[in-house]
């Protein structure tokens, strides 16, 4: 599949066109494009890329010729799912929702996968760095996710300008996330209501942010505020449902600490509930949601 634009087409992307390219003709011989070099990658080797010619080649149109880059976003955003879940229910509010996760999802999972990488390396210590190991290769794979399908800059610009600003989506996920608070009733009421708190503030932010050009700097820090506070919500609705493992309830809260609060950089971060928390969350026993609701105020 490659873009393409037609003789006689408009300038700009609105002026490209979706083609497929087939390697071999009807006939069996090779269609006439050439590879010029394949290029020496920090990582993904094993996915070759590099500059093609495609000077008589044969391709075909794919859909509308006016349509062609939209088509190819849709290409686009399946590839981003993939970080992910692949899962669609077909209807109007899973489309908007859909439309609003995918970039999210994809924004900071492919940016949370490098540090993980490399942390990853520095538990193993100097065989880490080895090429023996798989870590080397790891670190290197790990950074093509915040450039393959998207920079961060243009997921986070997509999250705010358009699934925001323009379709709205986060309003679909507002209704769907207060719901999943609403059903997770074993879980204090005053957690609950703290994540409340915090998804009004996050989408409040978004919304400025998309509505003011002065603001667009801002995107990356909204796009991480809606994927942190969606994220705290279903793992704490998934904490609530019957004969789960209540772990993910501590996971939500501590990304509501960390990562959806204010920190004082010179004060302690460990409070005593992390200290006890911690050692829940490292333990092999079962853990049920009576027995952390203490840690969840």
């Amino acid at each position: 599949m490659l873009l393409a634009r037609p003789e006689g087409a408009a300038g700009g992307s609105k002026g490209l066109a979706l083609f497929a390219l087939p390697r071999r003709l009807k006939d069996g011989s090779r269609n006439a494009y050439r590879i010029v070099r394949l290029k020496d990658k920090l990582g993904t080797r094993s996915m070759a890329s590099g500059e093609i010619l495609l000077e008589g080649a044969v391709a075909y149109l794919v859909g509308d010729a006016e349509r062609g880059l939209k088509q190819m976003m849709e290409q686009v955003n399946l590839s981003r799912l993939s970080h992910g879940v692949r899962a669609n229910a077909g209807a109007k509010d899973a489309e908007s929702i859909l439309r609003l996760l995918t970039p999210l999802l994809k924004f900071r999972a492919c940016r949370d996968n490098i540090p993980v990488a490399t942390g990853a390396m520095e538990v193993r210590g100097g065989n880490g760095y080895i090429e023996e190991w798989v870590h080397a290769r790891l670190i290197r794979d790990a950074h093509i996710g915040v450039l393959w399908e998207g920079t961060s800059n243009i997921n986070a610009l997509d999250i705010v300008t358009r699934a925001v600003g323009r379709s709205r989506a986060h309003r679909t996920l507002e209704a769907a996330l207060t719901k999943l608070l609403d059903e997770a009733a074993a879980v204090p009421a005053v957690f609950r209501d703290r994540l409340r708190l915090a998804l009004d503030r996050a989408l409040a932010f978004a919304e400025r942010v998309a509505a003011e050009p002065a603001l667009e700097e801002r995107a990356r820090q909204a796009a991480s505020s809606l994927y942190h506070v969606t994220s705290a919500i279903l793992m704490t609705w998934e904490a609530a449902r019957p004969g789960a493992d209540a772990r993910r309830a501590l996971y939500a809260r501590l990304v509501l600490e960390h990562r959806l609060s204010t920190q004082d950089p010179l004060q302690p971060q460990t409070g005593n509930w992390e200290h006890a928390a911690t050692e829940i969350l490292l333990s092999e026993r079962p853990v049920a949601i009576a027995g952390i609701a203490g840690l969840l105020n």
